[in-house]
């Protein structure tokens, strides 16, 4: 579905806003989102999908951005969560379907797929795997799962990032969270 085919229906002054966030939950969003569960998105391509949600959002409520209302207030009139949100749990969700799936199954045999050679220069791609790590890590799931995803290089940039948050937070809950994570990556007896 086309936003501009939509158009219609969200941009009528007689249809009440409540309606237009159902409809835009029910028709749009669903047409947005469509296979983002696979998708290793970057923090940079995320903000490219907020900014074209806020965009409908404000669009259909007939503002403008040189309105300057805040976004919180679009989503309380339309009944709308952010879409970064959905975006997790639609990865996630699916995670949890690849996680069920028989170990023969063609999905988890990709898995484990090792490609041989040289890797480009510069900073690594963002794969899914990367992704799903970061979700759980915001989220605060230092699980199996956590412990499965992390590679090497990811439970560097975890450490450092969780080292970071208790040194600006003045508590030690996230260094302790990632020495129990580092822990049982690396089988440290003792804990």
């Amino acid at each position: 579905m086309r936003w501009r085919s939509a158009s219609g229906v969200m941009c009528d002054k007689r249809i009440s806003l409540k309606l237009k966030g159902k409809f835009y939950r029910v028709a749009i969003r669903p047409t947005m989102l469509y296979g983002s569960e696979c998708w290793p998105m970057t923090k940079a391509q995320a903000s490219q999908v907020e900014v074209a949600e806020m965009r409908m959002l404000r669009w259909s409520c007939g503002k403008t951005l040189s309105d300057r209302i805040p976004t919180g207030v679009f989503r309380a009139e339309l009944e709308v969560g952010t879409i970064i949100n959905k975006l997790r749990e639609g990865r996630l969700r699916w995670f949890g379907h690849v996680r069920r799936r028989d170990r023969t199954a063609p999905l988890r045999r990709a898995e484990s797929i090792h490609v041989e050679g040289i890797r480009r220069r510069g900073r690594p791609k963002m794969r899914w795997e990367d992704r799903l790590a970061k979700d759980l890590i915001e989220l605060g799931r230092f699980g199996i799962y956590a412990e499965t995803l992390l590679n090497l290089s990811t439970l560097y940039m975890v450490v450092i990032i969780c080292v970071l948050m208790s040194a600006f937070s003045y508590t030690f809950r996230a260094f302790d969270a990632t020495f129990l994570l580092c822990s049982r990556v690396f089988s440290v007896d003792g804990v």
